[in-house]
């Protein structure tokens, strides 16, 4: 298995007021967009990809369209700690079945998504603690 989350600590992320959305049945939303537009602009701006920026009811999501799939990344508040987030990389199988049998490898997609996400947060003053996990490992800790 490959590590496709990443938790962080972020002191200086000023979390807002959580968010009363009325699209989602008045669902409490807390706001993570400087973050993940922070994330979304390098991946666009530095690494020039052809991503879209979507509001979800549990956080923000990049959508990463391939030639053969549609790879997504979730920026979430991670509320084991008050300052903590987590970035979770979507499809998190390196081997996908399609149709008939035939697989599809997307490894060097992941990693790809992977690094990519690793040096930004590893570059910006304020990120801290930042923790990879294994889907596995990350839903036994949650669970504990």
């Amino acid at each position: 298995m490959l590590k496709t989350i990443v938790e962080f600590k972020f002191d200086d992320y000023q979390l807002y007021d959580q968010k009363l959305s009325t699209e989602d049945g008045n669902t409490l939303v807390q706001k993570t967009e400087d973050i993940a537009q922070y994330i979304y602009s390098i991946l666009k701006n530095r690494y020039h990809l052809n991503i879209e920026l979507n509001p979800e009811r549990w956080g923000w999501e990049i959508e990463v369209p391939l030639p053969e799939i549609t790879m997504y990344i979730g920026i979430s508040v991670y509320e084991e700690y008050s300052n903590g987030f987590a970035i979770f990389i979507s499809p998190n199988t390196p081997i996908l079945k399609r149709f008939l049998f035939r697989k599809l490898d997307i490894t060097h997609h992941i990693m790809l998504l992977q690094n990519y996400i690793n040096v930004i947060l590893k570059s910006h003053g304020g990120i801290y603690d930042v923790q990879w996990w294994e889907e596995n490992e990350f839903r036994y800790v949650a669970a504990h």
